[in-house]
């Protein structure tokens, strides 16, 4: 049924002349449809009730029509579904009134156009229709990171030799000379250090060994006789109590040992001193 409809309380077509089957056309409606459903896009309207009285009762035909109106008094509607007691509600009902009606037709009136048919009951309008908008999500805060501290560099330097090394007795030994360079430096991390250069220069004919212990050792042992060397192996993150000691020795001479353990938050603790022909530590001579 194209076009507009303006909606009437009660319809009946004009009818021709009585007959014995029609002695009584007359239709009246007893009650009106009701609609259910939110009226909101998407949702499932369901029509039902309506109730009328007519001549045969159990003669008659029904169908279900759905509306679109422009107001709440179902004027100037236009229709939109028919011949099913549900619709769904779709975008172009926003801001509508939705409204059902119920056509009911005696057979007697032949002469009645099918598509106007003999009696109207009209609901009354059912909405606004809304859009439920989809709720945007929840913004979840981005946690502000944690600035890493900067990096404090650090140099390994001497400590005092502590008083229980034996002081160096009256021997043949000679010092080496020049005297064996150990050099350590790098940055503190949260655990440990980061060594960035470890290097050892020694005289002629002199041997270098490296020991390492801790869980951090990239290297337990290692030994060279090159007179300068990078410790290459050591050159990386090295966590809280590794100790590594680096000893350099030469026959008829003093040799040197440097210890070097890697603290947490602070530069690695050093401690530089000789070592006898008996490979014992001793204090060093003094130079004369």
């Amino acid at each position: 049924m194209a076009g507009t409809i303006s909606a009437l309380a009660v319809l009946v077509c004009a009818a021709g002349p009585a007959t014995a089957q029609d002695r009584n056309p007359t239709f009246s409606i007893l009650s009106i449809p009701t609609i259910s459903g939110t009226p909101v896009v998407g949702n499932l309207l369901t029509a039902s009730g309506g109730a009328w009285q007519s001549p045969s009762p159990n003669n008659t035909s029904t169908q279900w029509q759905w509306w679109r109106c422009s107001n709440p008094f179902a004027v100037g509607c236009q229709l939109v579904s028919q011949n099913s007691q549900t619709y769904r509600l779709t975008d172009q009902d926003t801001g509508a009134w939705i409204a059902t009606a119920r056509w009911i037709r005696h057979p007697a009136k032949a002469d009645c156009n099918p598509e106007s048919e003999c009696l109207l009951s009209v609901s009354a309008a059912h909405g606004p229709v809304s859009v439920v908008a989809t709720p945007a999500p929840t913004p979840v805060p981005t946690p502000a990171a944690t600035p890493e501290p900067t990096p404090e560099p650090f140099v390994a330097t001497p400590a005092p030799a502590p008083a229980s090394v034996q002081r160096a007795a009256s021997t043949t030994l000679r010092t080496m000379r020049p005297q064996p360079t150990v050099r350590m430096r790098g940055t503190l991390t949260l655990r440990g250090a980061r060594v960035t250069l470890f290097s050892v220069r020694v005289g002629t004919r002199a041997h270098i060994s490296v020991t390492c212990k801790g869980a951090g050792c990239p290297r337990k042992t290692y030994s060279t006789r090159q007179r300068t060397v990078r410790l290459r192996a050591f050159e990386r993150y090295l966590p809280a109590r590794t100790r590594i000691e680096v000893r350099v020795r030469r026959a008829g001479y003093y040799g040197k040992s440097t210890v070097l353990v890697i603290r947490r938050g602070k530069a690695p603790y050093r401690l530089d001193r000789c070592v006898s022909a008996s490979d014992t530590y001793t204090a060093c001579p003094e130079p004369k």
